[in-house]
């Protein structure tokens, strides 16, 4: 358990790292720039700090998972934000994003996917090779009343024998870049009522395909539940 809460407090880390690391290139490149990016960039790390913070406090007692707090959630906005923040810090990797920015709504936890989008862009950037042009793509689509984001790599693939084990809890492999991560974010997608599924093939790349009802649907879900 120790070991997993050590890399769900890395996951906002790497992004707060490299959104400092882009305002210091800022500064020093685009002074006209600046001030907009700073702006942007520190309500970012705010809300960061905020995840952050929350993971340390739910998880100082170990016999319990992190609450969900349901609230309408702007998954659009968030999903782009993060993909920003890595598309701007990974010079090596081609990520590129399509859908909508913003007003795609899902009633979730906010900072609980935060930490799904953190892990999975992380495992991605990871099971790229040295050496090697990355491409990461990232899509978000709408259909009926479900949302779907897929998250897409040219990294070295999963094995198919662990390919069943990904999701187990305290199971990491660094040959693929997959975290203990993987384990709460398919808890997290799954309180939201959503699903979290993966395709993977050696030497070509890996998809992880998250699905959530839109926000009127994911309420009538989970009132059902209560």
């Amino acid at each position: 358990m120790a070991r997993q809460v050590a890399h769900e407090i890395n996951n906002p880390l790497t992004p707060m790292k490299l959104t400092i690391q882009q305002l210091i290139r800022t500064k020093h490149l685009d002074h006209d720039s600046f001030d907009a990016y700073f702006e942007k960039s520190t309500q970012t790390l705010i809300e960061q700090i905020d995840n952050l913070s929350r993971i340390a406090g739910t998880f100082s007692q170990f016999a319990r998972m992190p609450e969900t707090k349901f609230t309408k959630v702007d998954v659009a906005a968030k999903l782009f934000s993060v993909v920003e923040l890595f598309k701007n810090n990974h010079e090596n990797i081609d990520i590129s994003y399509s859908g909508v920015e913003k007003d795609v709504c899902v009633n979730g936890d906010a900072e609980q996917l935060l930490q799904v989008f953190n892990n999975i862009l992380k495992n991605a950037t990871q099971a790229i090779k040295d050496g090697t042009k990355g491409k990461i793509s990232v899509e978000l689509e709408t259909i009926n009343n479900e949302i779907l984001i897929k998250f897409t790599d040219n990294g070295v693939g999963i094995p198919l024998p662990i390919q069943q084990d990904i999701f187990k809890p305290n199971f990491t492999t660094k040959s693929t870049g997959m975290g203990l991560g993987l384990s709460l974010s398919k808890s997290f997608i799954e309180n939201m009522n959503g699903t979290i599924s993966f395709s993977s093939k050696i030497k070509t790349g890996t998809t992880f395909a998250i699905r959530l009802p839109k926000e009127h649907e994911s309420m009538l879900l989970h009132s059902e539940d209560i």
